[in-house]
This record gives C-alpha cells, sequence and structure tokens, in this order.
C-alpha cells in the first residue's frame, strides 16, 4: 500500500514539473525547426501511456517491460498512424531536428535499460540454476534468430529493398530478433 503511495505520488510528481517546464519553455521555443516544447510534451505522452499499460500489465501478471512495448505500438505508426495520421505526426513530426531530439532520448533510454538489467540481475541466483540458465539463454537466442531468418529468406521480393541480397536481410532480421529478445527476457526476470 505505501509503495502504491509513493509509486503514484512520484508519477503525480514527475507530470506536475513535465507541465511547469513546458509552461516554461512556452509553444513558441522553436531552434532550427525542432521544438523543445514538443520534445517535452512527446516525452510526456511516452512516459504516461508507458508507465499506465505498464502498471496495468502488473496488475493482470505480467511484466511491466510488456505494457511499455504495447504503448510503443499504440503510439507508433502501426496503431496511431493508421487510425489517426493527423494526430502521430502532430505528436511525433517527420522533421530531422524533431527526430533527432526524440532519438537521443530513446538511446538513452535503451541504455538506462542495459543499465538498470545488470544492476537488478541476481548473480547468486544465475550461479544456483546456472545449466537451465544456460539452456533458457540460448533457446531465447536461437529460436528468435531462427525465426528471423526464415522470415527473411521467405520474405516476397517486393517488400525486400534490395532482392538480390537476400541471405544479407535474412542476417539482418535473424540478429534484430535474437539481440532484442535478450534485452527483453533479462528485464523480465530481473524484476
Amino acid at each position: 500500500m505505501v509503495r502504491a503511495c509513493a509509486t503514484r505520488s512520484g508519477f503525480c510528481g514527475a507530470a506536475l514539473v513535465l507541465l511547469l517546464a513546458t509552461s516554461a519553455f512556452g509553444a513558441e521555443a522553436t531552434v532550427n525547426g525542432a521544438s523543445e516544447f514538443l520534445l517535452l510534451v512527446q516525452i510526456g505522452i511516452l512516459i504516461f501511456v508507458g508507465r499506465g499499460l505498464g502498471e496495468l500489465m502488473q496488475r493482470v501478471g505480467q511484466p511491466s517491460v510488456m505494457g511499455q512495448l504495447i504503448a510503443g505500438v499504440l503510439l507508433g505508426p502501426s496503431i496511431l498512424g493508421s487510425l489517426w495520421p493527423a494526430a502521430q505526426h502532430a505528436i511525433f513530426p517527420t522533421n530531422h531536428e524533431q527526430r533527432a531530439m526524440i532519438d537521443g532520448i530513446a538511446q538513452f533510454g535503451v541504455l538506462m535499460l542495459l543499465l538498470l538489467t545488470g544492476m537488478e540481475t541476481d548473480l547468486k541466483l544465475v550461479r544456483k540454476v546456472g545449466r537451465a540458465a544456460i539452456s533458457v539463454s540460448g533457446t531465447g537466442v536461437c529460436i528468435p534468430f531462427a525465426c528471423g531468418f526464415a522470415l527473411g529468406e521467405f520474405l516476397p521480393a517486393s517488400l525486400m529493398p534490395h532482392p538480390e541480397q537476400r541471405l544479407i536481410a535474412s542476417l539482418f532480421l535473424g540478429t534484430a530478433l535474437s539481440i532484442s529478445s535478450v534485452k527483453i527476457v533479462a528485464w523480465s526476470f530481473a524484476k
């Protein structure tokens, strides 16, 4: 109960700081076509939706990272961009400067995710269940790699930028899926 109240008050405090910061910058603050105000709005929306869906997932017994991933899909071009493209482009415009700012924040977020995963990993537990951990880790890398490679091999040529380089595309898809699965699995078990 105390933890839930502290979490909610911290979340409300962060929202208050975000509102104060956005009002201080104002909607007119732009540098080279990029708006710091819009960057703060983007960060606020991403945190609010990600945190909300993360807590919802925890209530149904799933890791919070699942809700955060769902939030990214919902706010991206797949869902919001398909259902309401004007709102998606208003929140996440396609100009280079604005994209560079949010990409920098996103890369910092990935760095923090990996840092937190490493800090919260219990090495005593890993040693205790070493054989099972190695087999699960190997499977967690091999299966996504095989699925990504198979996807690249069976992908229609019309969807590939260079159909003559199918092997390279297949290896890239397999590697991308296996690397991202490791981060998600590690984060899920660290919690």
